[in-house]
C-alpha cells in the first residue's frame, strides 16, 4: 500500500463501471459474492490484503472451492468491526489459531482459524523497549511462535495466555554495522529456524534456545522458501541460495530471472515451492519494484542440487481491463493443496484508480496456463483497492505417520528420513517438527540431526519407536514396535541348501531347498512386506504388487536361517 493512495478517492467514482467492462472483455469469470459467513472456514482459502490506505484498515476475504467469495470475514466474524491493522502483509494459520501482521497498529491479531473471532490483539509488537511494524510470524514448537518485525524477532508464547517478550531474540534486532534490524520470511526445517534479515543475509536460529547459531552472510538476501526435501532456498535478487538444513552448507546459484527485492516496502517475497516435485515457482519481470512482476517461472531442481528452468511451463500475466495496460503480480504466489493450483492475484499497472481492478489466477503448475479467474470486487459487486497482499490455506488435516513396524539385527541400524514416514495433505512432511525416542535403550537407540533418524539395535528383545509430530502445530503421536532379533552364528546356525531366485524379480520370487521354515521380506528400513510359510520343498511369493527396490528375504527352519538380498525391477 503506497502513500498516494490516500488521494485517490476523488477518481473512485470513476472505477465503479469498470466491473462489467473486465468481464465482457476478457471472459473473466463472475462469481457470487455472499455475506454469509460459513459454518467453518475449510473449503477454499483466505487471501489476506493490504487493503485501501486512508479508508480502510487491512482485510481478510474468503475464496470457497467454487470461486465464489465472501469479503471482509475478518469483520464480519466479528460484529463488523474492523479488527486489523493498517496495511496488513502476512498470515499464517497454525495450531488451530490465525495470525495476522499488519504494518500498523495493531500489529498481530489472533484469531481462531475455524470462526475467525479474534482471540487477541497487540497494538505495539516489542513492548516498552521497542515498537516494531509486524513482518512475517512463524510457528516453531508446541509452546511458541516467532513474531517477526522491522526491529527483530520476539517470542510468543502460546502455550501462557499469547505473552508477547518485549526485547527481540539477540542478532535479530538492531545490527551496527548494517544499520539494519529488518525481518522478512522465516522457516523452519529440522532443528533450526531459518529468517532473512535485511543487509545481512539469513540468520540461523536454535528455537530450543532462541539464539542465533550461524549467519550466512549476504546483502541481497530478501527472502527465501523450503523445498520438499527439507533444502532452504534464498532468494538474492539475481542469485539464490541453496542451503543444507543440517549442515548448513550453502552454495550460491544464478537465477534465470532477476527477483525483485521487496524491502523498500516489505511484502512476502515471490517464490514457492512443489509439494509433489522436485521445482520451484518465482515471479520476474521487467520493473524494479516489487509487485510490478509479469512472469512466473518454474525450476527444476536436479540431482545435483543445481536448477533448470522448466521451458514447459509458461506464465505471463493475461491482458487487463483497460486498454493499453498490463496485469501485474500484487502479492506472494503459493500452492492451494485443495485444487493443486498455483495461486496468483494481480491488479492493473499504472497508479490511482487501475489499482482498483483486480484478479485471482488459478494457474496449472505443469503448463502454467490458467484454469480459472476469479474477479474481485466489493461487496456489492463495483471494483476495489483491496491491494492482495498473500493466500492463505486452512490446515484442514492431521498429519499422518505412515510407519508401522521396524525389524532389525541385533548388529544393525537402519536411517529414516522425516519424508519417509510423515505426510501431511497441507503442509510439506519437511517442515514437519518430530521427536522419536526409545522405549527402552537396552533394545536400541534413536538419534537425530533433526530431519534423519538413526535407528540402532543394541541386543535382541522388543521396545516401541515413540514418535511425536508437529506439522503446522497439529501434533499426532505413535508408537511403532520395533524387533531386534539376535544374529545367528555363521558356523553353527547357518541353513545351507538354500536357492531364492531370481535375485532380480519381477513378479515372481522362488525359493527352494528347505521343506520346513517360514519366509519373510523385509525392505531396507525393517519393515515386513511379504512372509509365506514353506512345507515343501519348493514355494513362491507373488512380488507383482511390491514396489521397485532393493529386499532383503530371510528364510528361518527351526534354529537355522539363511538371508540374502534381492532387487524388485
Amino acid at each position: 500500500m503506497k502513500n498516494f493512495y490516500l488521494s485517490v478517492g476523488a477518481i473512485l467514482a470513476l472505477a465503479g463501471g469498470a466491473y462489467a467492462q473486465q468481464n465482457s472483455l476478457h471472459g473473466l469469470s463472475t462469481n457470487r459474492n455472499t455475506d454469509e459467513l460459513p459454518e467453518k472456514f475449510s473449503n477454499g482459502f483466505f487471501i489476506i490484503n493490504e487493503d485501501w490506505g486512508g479508508h480502510a484498515m487491512g482485510s481478510i476475504n474468503w475464496i470457497d472451492s467454487e470461486g465464489n467469495l465472501c469479503y471482509n470475514v475478518d469483520n464480519k466474524a466479528n460484529d463488523n468491526t474492523e479488527v486489523l491493522g493498517a496495511t496488513s502483509e502476512y498470515g499464517q494459520i497454525y495450531g488451530g489459531y490465525f495470525y495476522a501482521m499488519s504494518k500498523q497498529a495493531p500489529g498481530l491479531v489472533i484469531m481462531n482459524a475455524e470462526t475467525m473471532q479474534v482471540v487477541k490483539s497487540f497494538d505495539t509488537l516489542g513492548g516498552n523497549e521497542v515498537s516494531g511494524d509486524g513482518r512475517a510470524v512463524l510457528g516453531v514448537s508446541t509452546d511458541k511462535v516467532y513474531v517477526g518485525t522491522d526491529e527483530g524477532i520476539f517470542v510468543l508464547d502460546i502455550a501462557n495466555d499469547f505473552t508477547l517478550g518485549e526485547t527481540p531474540i539477540e542478532g535479530t534486532g538492531w545490527d551496527e554495522t548494517t544499520s539494519s534490524s529488518q525481518i522478512g520470511m522465516m522457516v523452519r526445517v529440522g532443528k533450526y529456524v531459518f529468517a532473512a534479515k535485511k543487509s545481512v543475509g539469513i540468520l540461523v536460529i536454535d528455537p530450543e534456545t532462541d539464539t542465533v547459531a550461524e549467519t550466512i552472510e549476504n546483502k541481497n538476501v530478501c527472502g527465501l522458501t523450503a523445498d520438499r526435501n527439507g533444502t532452504v532456498w534464498a532468494v538474492a535478487k539475481s542469485d539464490i541460495i541453496r542451503i543444507n538444513p543440517v549442515s548448513l552448507e550453502n552454495e550460491t546459484l544464478t537465477l534465470p530471472n532477476k527477483m525483485v527485492s521487496p524491502w523498500g516496502s516489505w511484502m512476502a517475497d515471490k517464490i514457492c515451492a512443489d509439494p509433489d516435485e522436485d521445482a520451484l515457482y518465482y515471479a520476474y519481470g521487467n520493473g524494479s519494484w516489487t509487485n510490478s512482476e509479469t512472469q512466473i517461472g518454474k525450476l527444476t531442481i536436479n540431482e545435483d542440487g543445481t536448477l533448470t528452468e522448466d521451458t514447459d511451463f509458461t506464465f505471463t500475466m493475461p491482458e487487463a481491463a483497460t486498454e493499453g495496460r498490463k496485469q501485474i503480480l500484487y502479492g506472494k504466489i503459493d500452492i492451494d493443496p485443495q485444487s493443486g493450483c498455483l495461486i496468483a492475484t494481480a491488479t492493473q499497472d499504472g497508479y490511482g484508480v487501475n489499482y482498483s481492478y483486480n484478479w485471482l489466477h488459478y494457474i496449472n503448475r505443469e503448463t502454467g496456463e490458467v484454469e480459472k479467474t476469479v474477479t474481485l470486487t466489493s461487496d456489492t459487486g463495483e471494483n476495489y483497492y483491496w491491494f492482495p497482499a498473500m493466500p492463505v490455506f486452512p490446515d484442514n488435516h492431521e498429519p499422518e505417520i505412515t510407519l508401522d513396524e521396524i525389524t532389525l539385527a541385533d548388529d544393525e541400524q537402519t536411517t529414516l528420513k522425516t519424508t519417509d514416514f510423515i505426510s501431511d495433505a497441507d503442509n510439506l512432511p519437511a517442515l514437519a517438527v518430530v521427536e522419536a525416542t526409545s522405549s527402552d535403550e537396552n533394545v536400541f537407540t534413536v538419534t537425530s540431526d533433526g530431519i534423519n533418524f538413526t535407528v540402532a539395535a543394541v541386543a535382541a528383545g522388543e521396545a516401541d519407536l515413540e514418535i511425536a509430530v508437529n506439522s503446522n502445530g497439529r501434533i499426532v503421536e505413535k508408537s511403532i514396535p520395533v524387533t531386534v532379533e539376535k544374529t545367528v552364528s555363521i558356523n553353527d546356525n547357518l541353513l545351507t541348501g538354500v536357492s531364492v531366485y531370481p535375485t532380480m524379480v519381477s513378479n515372481t520370487l522362488n525359493i527352494s531347498g528347505v521343506t520346513d521354515g517360514e519366509v519373510t521380506v523385509f525392505d531396507l528400513t525393517g519393515t515386513r512386506v511379504a512372509a509365506t510359510t514353506v512345507t515343501t520343498g519348493n514355494t513362491a511369493i507373488d512380488f507383482s504388487h511390491v514396489a521397485s527396490g532393493a529386499y532383503i528375504v530371510k528364510v528361518v527352519s527351526g534354529n537355522k536361517s539363511y538371508s540374502t538380498k534381492i532387487i524388485k525391477l
